[in-house]
């Protein structure tokens, strides 16, 4: 499962959110808020940050490095960022 954990009180945060949705043909990525329920069991014991992390078959990833995980699983020409 892909889940990107975003900060649910952040306006840029939405938008990215609302970008990759749009972006996401395969439909392989669900959404929570870092403020969450499902963040609070997938992310158990993780200090969490205040953006963006990325849960991947069982890892997670923060920041820049969740940012390139998400723009590779998207495909086509996000692949090249």
């Amino acid at each position: 499962m892909n889940i990107i954990f975003f900060d649910g009180n952040c306006a840029m945060c939405h938008w990215a959110v609302l970008w990759v949705a749009k972006h996401d043909n395969k439909k392989v990525f669900y959404f929570a808020p870092l403020q969450g329920i499902t963040a609070a069991e997938k992310l158990k014991n993780i200090a969490l940050p205040d953006s963006i992390a990325y849960f991947e078959n069982g890892n997670v990833y923060f920041f820049s490095k969740a940012c390139l995980r998400i723009a590779w699983r998207l495909g086509g020409p996000w692949v090249l960022i």
